[in-house]
């Protein structure tokens, strides 16, 4: 991922599963927006922590380093990725103890030391699935996480895994339009399920009955979200101008 403004270009140096994002050139008002935008994409792919090198970032304000404030916010419910900064100058490094961002996120001097510092929970195994847009799509959704947690051995979960799958994959079906992604991760103590999709607009609480043409059913169990609260830990959605992800996390206990 590169993005570029006259004033500013984002490089995205490493993925997963620490992500590392160089920001080089002047943050100010009119280009905090767009590292924002670049933060937040990242966290869409559920890293165990993102990392930002500011070595090559100029600031002239602190008006502008509150972008980072609104990232942490997001990263906080996303869930608890970390966000950590690294390798500031000597005049940014006083702007962020002087803004309190060095207290309410982690600082390094270097690149290196940031990464090795990340806490974010291990991901154990991590599978990804791009699913067509449709009728099939949350019965071909149930049928991979139902493989996923035979092969990682937490069938014990098996059921309530699938309700929250089925709810994610069908709100993407029924209100959005183009390809859904699915992911699912496990790390200590929980199964992580995200759906993208291509439409900003945040899920629904309640999804209708709908049929598509010619009387075939978008949904074989579709309940609506509200079903969500009943059978996972927590869920939430996280938006960009590329499209939202909804997340759920389902404890394994």
């Amino acid at each position: 991922m590169v993005s570029r403004d006259p004033g500013l270009t984002i490089r995205m140096v490493e993925r997963l599963p620490v992500t590392v994002v160089e920001a080089r050139g002047r943050l100010d008002l009119d280009t905090a927006g767009q590292l924002r935008d670049a933060l937040i994409k990242c966290l869409v792919d559920c890293p165990e922590a993102v990392v930002v090198d500011l070595s090559a970032l100029d600031v002239e304000t602190d008006l502008p380093l509150s972008v980072f404030r609104v990232v942490r916010r997001h990263a906080a419910i996303w869930p608890a990725i970390p966000v950590l900064l690294a390798a500031p100058s000597f005049a940014l490094a006083e702007r962020l103890d002087r803004t309190g961002l060095s207290r309410a996120l982690p600082m390094y001097a270097g690149v290196g030391e940031a990464v090795s510092g990340a806490a974010g929970p291990p991901t154990l195994a991590r599978a990804d699935w791009d699913l067509l847009s449709g009728p099939v799509a949350p019965g071909e959704a149930r049928t991979l996480v139902a493989d996923v947690c035979a092969a990682w051995g937490i069938g014990r979960i098996l059921d309530r895994a699938l309700i929250v799958v089925s709810e994610l994959v069908t709100n993407a079906v029924v209100h959005a339009t183009g390809p859904v992604h699915l992911t699912a991760l496990l790390r200590p103590e929980r199964l992580h399920l995200v759906v993208r999709d291509r439409s900003p607009v945040p899920p629904r609480r309640v999804v209708p009955a709908v049929r598509a043409a010619g009387g075939v059913s978008l949904a074989t169990n579709g309940r609506g979200l509200p079903l969500l609260d009943a059978v996972c830990r927590s869920w939430g959605h996280l938006s960009s101008d590329a499209g939202k992800a909804v997340w759920a996390m389902v404890t394994l206990t």
